[in-house]
């Protein structure tokens, strides 16, 4: 509905919180060599939050058995490399751009709702220009709970004076779908993004993209 509905965006690099986290751990406790991280293909929307740090850290580096004032350490050392790069090899999907564009000129409100803290989410959001088309970043950090909770989606709509009603979740993780339709909104699944395609249509979704803003054919 031009004048409410709100809806997420994408954007796509690294995610930071598997591979890039083992690196820096492991270089910050001095035993990087003969470690691979045991949980690649985890997106950052599953583990983005700051909540989830020691147990993916504890996973991934099992064999050292670093003890807690090791992983701390290694922690706050990575919080600030992280907070370094993280825009480095962020940018948009094609079409998103456009997209958005299109929405902003039919008076769209739109929030970007993501689990990553928002120590990392704001300056990303700013780096890819998304500010000029979001009035609301909402982090995983934000509110006590995160996607797939709808907590988030529900403090996303209350600060753009929208409703479900008007609403829809456009992401491409199964927690997006998942906190959208807890909410009864309308979802939107993105296939071209970090989440499984398979999982996602059997999750379900009202619609499905196969490329931004380009739904596939039924």
């Amino acid at each position: 509905v031009s004048d409410g509905g709100w809806a997420g965006v994408g954007w796509r690099g690294w995610c930071g919180w598997c591979g890039c986290v083992v690196g820096v751990v492991c270089a910050s406790v001095g035993q990087w060599a003969g470690v691979g991280c045991g949980r690649r293909g985890w997106c950052g929307c599953e583990v983005g939050a700051v909540w989830a740090w020691a147990t993916l850290v504890r996973r991934s580096l099992a064999e050292l058995q670093p003890d807690d004032n090791a992983i701390e350490a290694a922690f706050a050392t990575y919080i600030e490399h992280h907070r370094a790069q993280c825009t480095v090899h962020a940018e948009l999907f094609p079409g998103a751009l456009e997209y958005l564009s299109r929405l902003r000129e039919q008076d769209y409100a739109i929030a970007v709702v993501t689990n990553k803290p928002e120590q990392f989410a704001i300056p990303v959001v700013r780096h890819l220009g998304l500010d000029q088309f979001a009035s609301v970043v909402i982090g995983g950090d934000t509110l006590p709970t995160k996607k797939p909770d709808p907590a988030m989606l529900k403090h996303a709509l209350d600060m753009l004076g929208s409703t479900t009603e008007q609403a829809t979740m456009i992401g491409d993780g199964l927690p997006d779908l998942r906190a959208g339709k807890a909410l009864k909104i309308q979802t939107i699944g993105c296939l071209f993004g970090y989440g499984c395609p398979e999982a996602l249509r059997s999750e379900g979704a009202d619609v499905f993209w196969h490329k931004f803003a380009e739904p596939e054919s039924r």
